[in-house]
């Protein structure tokens, strides 16, 4: 075990206080991270205080009039169409986009309708099989 000398206290409680990281100051001193660790423990050294977050301003929404349905790849281009007055629910897509958006509702309770799409055919060889086949 070796003794920390008065200019390695130093060098640590400079480095310590101005905030950087324990395996930086050990690099710069030449100890361990777990070294300078102990010792800044030893000596009363509380953590340093961590940085303010960085605050990253968002793009705003679009605010473009009509539907906001996304087309094609980034950057997104919209749909545009007009949006379903009569309709408070379809604020931001056309009545088209809304219906492909979401599921309708049976009645209004919380069952859906069972919309028609592909069943699949039990596979002949596997589910990775090209000889999987769809009805």
């Amino acid at each position: 075990m070796d003794l920390w000398t008065e200019e390695e206290n130093r060098t640590l409680k400079k480095l310590w206080g101005s905030g950087m990281t324990a395996r930086h100051i050990a690099a710069e001193i030449g100890r361990s991270r777990g070294a300078v660790i102990g010792r800044a423990n030893r000596l009363g050294m509380s953590k340093p205080k961590a940085k303010k977050p960085i605050v990253v301003e968002l793009a705003p929404l679009s605010q473009e009039e009509g539907c906001q349905f996304p087309l094609g790849d980034y950057p997104y281009s919209y749909c545009g169409k007009p949006t379903s007055p009569e309709m408070p629910s379809t604020k931001v897509y056309c009545l088209e986009h809304y219906n492909k958006s979401y599921r309708k509702r049976v009645n209004g309770s919380d069952e859906f309708k069972k919309e028609d799409g592909p069943t699949v055919i039990r596979p002949v060889k596997g589910w990775g099989s090209p000889l999987t086949r769809l009805r």
